[in-house]
């Protein structure tokens, strides 16, 4: 499901920032998938396109995939995927910006609107349930590095290779019909090399 912006709204990611996005280069996905493997009692893997989500957003998710679908927090995984390039999702990083007038009410209105987002794609998931067959591999990224490098007179940004990074691990799901579930990259885990 789609969850860019409708409008200009503000960026999270970089606190000089001093404007509101000024176009979209790429759309903004959640994604959701839902296994389940007979108990009748699904888990919920939720991927966004976003830097986070505030724990208001999660919670109030949460609480309306238990009521909606007894889909309760324990079987409920919401997943960002870090990106620097999305909007603010409030009330996360909110002291983080010195927002003019009129810019906190659209970050409102766009939390209000993701919650409705991701339990509508949580709700599909579960309709779209079908046998499946799920894999998984694991992978580096050879780009990935962790900037935080010690130095004699503290931490500065640079490059540690020793330092923790974060793992990617892919999953797809054949299904019976030989068509495949899109493959989603998951990157929870954080590791050293």
């Amino acid at each position: 499901m789609e969850i860019t912006p409708r409008e200009p709204i503000w960026m999270s990611g970089y606190a000089s920032r001093n404007h509101p996005s000024t176009g979209v280069r790429q759309p903004l996905w959640a994604k959701a998938l839902a296994i389940e493997s007979g108990s009748g009692r699904p888990v919920v893997i939720v991927a966004t396109d976003l830097v986070g989500l505030p724990a208001e957003v999660a919670d109030e998710v949460a609480a309306r995939a238990q009521r909606q679908f007894g889909i309760g927090s324990a079987r409920l995984l919401l997943n960002s995927s870090h990106t620097h390039t999305g909007p603010v999702v409030w009330p996360g990083l909110a002291g983080m910006f010195d927002l003019p007038p009129g810019e906190e009410q659209k970050l409102h209105v766009y939390a209000a609107r993701l919650v409705d987002d991701l339990v509508s794609v949580i709700g599909k998931s579960i309709a779209d349930l079908s046998p499946a067959v799920v894999s998984y591999g694991f992978g580096a990224a050879g780009f990935a590095m962790n900037r935080r490098e010690p130095t004699a007179k503290g931490i500065r940004l640079g490059v540690n290779p020793s330092g923790p990074i974060t793992r990617c691990r892919s999953c797809w799901w054949p299904r019976p019909t030989g068509k495949s579930v899109p493959s989603c990259s998951l990157t929870p885990a954080i590791t050293r090399r």
